[in-house]
């Protein structure tokens, strides 16, 4: 799949299913949360941890990756650090050995520079290189959706470093 620039509103804590409420689409039963998708979480958490990745559970069951951007990528920059290669390499490993899952793969930037474009550019880079690592690891393409989602979803205020810090983020949202 390609990549999307998402328009318009953040996405609020509710998940998915809460950004598609905002969104004005009709709410959706909340889906069940698996003991495939716990395994998931446990092992992921439990493999991610020490490279600064956040392993959520969100309200709509959904399984949230979260790894900032100044820990993922080089920089200013959509080269992978040192640690990207073990994170891939785990996460990747992990939806191999389970059953069938989807994924949103989100780039996010902060909005601390007068070059907003630049900065969703980067993002969805960023976003790109992930689906790609995941893929040359074998997952399928198909499986993998693509957003842009730039500084129109902030975590933090960007007033000060700590708070653009965490919105320079990419996200992998998982489903069953």
């Amino acid at each position: 799949m390609g990549l999307s620039a998402c328009a318009g509103k953040p996405l609020p804590s509710g998940g998915m299913q809460g950004a598609a409420a905002q969104l004005g689409a009709p709410a959706a039963q909340p889906r069940a949360w698996s003991e495939a998708m716990e395994q998931r979480r446990a092992r992921l958490a439990d493999g991610l941890s020490s490279a600064g990745v956040e392993v959520l559970r969100t309200p709509d069951n959904t399984l949230l990756l979260r790894w900032p951007a100044d820990r993922a990528f080089a920089g200013n920059s959509a080269t992978p650090s040192e640690a990207a290669a073990a994170v891939w390499d785990r996460v990747a490993a992990t939806l191999a050995a389970g059953p069938a899952w989807r994924a949103r793969v989100q780039g996010h930037s902060d909005a601390s520079t007068a070059d907003n474009d630049g900065a969703a550019a980067l993002a969805a880079q960023r976003a790109l290189l992930l689906r790609d690592a995941l893929v040359q690891r074998g997952l399928p393409a198909a499986a993998m959706e693509v957003e842009a989602w730039g500084a129109r979803a902030p975590l933090s205020a960007n007033d000060t470093p700590e708070g653009r810090a965490l919105n320079r983020r990419i996200e992998l949202w998982l489903t069953d």
